[in-house]
């Protein structure tokens, strides 16, 4: 269920090959609302959806099982520390970060244009267009296969800005170029719940990712075995006698 960072096929490497950058912006005095564009009500913020309980909580994602979805946490070599969130399907995968915003300014509009100038030096194409969740950007970058064959991977960028925070995800697979394929992936999306939380942070910080509770728990438990079994026994006490 969950593993190290891999990238799904035909997805372009947010982590690596384009990385979304600080963005500063104005300070304000009152919250703004969450963007909704399209058929859909999500993502949430927790404050909207205080009904958790069949959720996965990650610590700023809480994210909804989806019988035939697969998640895994993608981990920062260097540190260990959870950096993103992905969900997959037999055909597509989207991988999810949650970033702090300012109370009016949102960032969708600054990390876009970041994510075009990106794939344009790399001599990629981008074209902007309108999805489920509003403008998003479609990335196509050049690569070669493993048999030399010349091509592009193609990847769809899209950003939510809500209060206080701002969520991105980068689409893979099948889903990239088939809308109708994409279907079930934009279901799980929309059902995600952020979690700000009410430390303050600058524009553009990643918000914190955790294991599910119940990971560590069994990681704890299978590694306090571990030792119990390696401990040496306690062998037969002499008594000394002076």
């Amino acid at each position: 269920m969950f593993g190290r960072k891999k990238n799904a096929a035909a997805a372009v490497a947010p982590e690596t090959e384009i990385e979304a950058e600080t963005v500063e912006s104005a300070e304000a005095e009152e919250a703004r609302p969450t963007k909704k564009s399209g058929p859909t009500t999500g993502p949430y913020d927790v404050a909207d959806r205080p009904k958790t309980d069949d959720y996965v909580d990650l610590g700023s994602l809480l994210v909804k099982p989806v019988e035939g979805v697969n998640l895994r946490l993608e981990l920062e070599e260097a540190t260990q520390r959870v950096i993103a969130v992905g969900l997959q399907d037999e055909q597509s995968s989207v991988q999810l970060q949650a970033f702090s915003a300012s109370k009016s300014d949102g960032l969708w509009d600054g990390i876009s244009a970041q994510i075009e100038e990106s794939v344009t030096q790399q001599g990629g194409i981008v074209d902007r267009v309108d999805g489920r969740f509003g403008e998003e950007v479609l990335a196509r970058v050049p690569a070669t296969g493993a048999d030399g064959t010349k091509g592009h991977m193609v990847a769809r960028f899209i950003g939510i800005d809500g209060p206080r925070w701002f969520l991105r995800g980068v689409i893979g697979g099948e889903a990239a170029l088939n809308k109708q394929l994409a279907q079930k992936i934009e279901d799980c999306i929309s059902e995600i719940i952020v979690v700000r939380g009410s430390n303050p942070m600058p524009p553009a910080e990643l918000l914190p990712l955790n294991m599910p509770a119940e990971v560590v728990e069994a990681a704890a438990e299978q590694s306090n075995a571990s030792e119990l079994r390696s401990a040496p026994e306690r062998g037969p006490e002499i008594t000394e006698i002076r």
